[in-house]
């Protein structure tokens, strides 16, 4: 396997207006790596819901805490790394939605699981905060595979 290449970091602040431009500068970052497909633009949507969950769950709503994405690709994956500094979470409670359970929230991490092949939440090593790890599987020609597509010998 090769070594992952940093595509880039985008820095932000926990606001919901910031997400327009975060989603510009992933969709620009994607460009360089991938084509511009159906996947590419649902891992969009998964970011952006990531984010959404980080400002109003761990940041809580407050509007000054920072939020870095890391964005990483080697030749078989596309890595997403999402780190708060807010209270640590427990990742017991970030399970997906069971669909048969209407009630308000949950769908977040029901759709991250949906479109992303491998989450992990871990705490940040400095001491507080919290790191989402997303990551996306590419085909042989490096292109992002829909879930549950076969992508390889993995």
């Amino acid at each position: 396997m090769s070594e992952e290449e940093h595509l880039g970091r985008i820095r932000f602040k926990s606001r919901a207006e910031e997400l327009c431009g975060v989603r510009r500068k992933l969709k620009a970052m994607l460009r360089v790596k991938t084509c511009q497909c159906e996947t590419t633009e649902c891992i969009i949507i998964a970011i952006n819901e990531a984010c959404m969950n980080v400002i109003e769950h761990a940041y809580k709503g407050r509007c000054d805490g920072d939020i870095l994405l890391d964005v990483f690709c080697d030749d078989r994956k596309l890595v997403f790394r999402l780190t708060d500094f807010a209270d640590r979470v427990d990742p017991a409670v970030l399970r997906p939605k069971d669909l048969n359970n209407m009630e308000p929230g949950g769908l977040g991490v029901y759709l991250l699981d949906e479109i992303m092949d491998e989450l992990r939440f871990m705490p940040c090593s400095h001491g507080e905060g919290n790191i989402l790890e997303m990551k996306k599987c590419l085909d042989d020609n490096g292109q992002p595979v829909r879930h549950g597509e076969n992508y390889g010998n993995e």
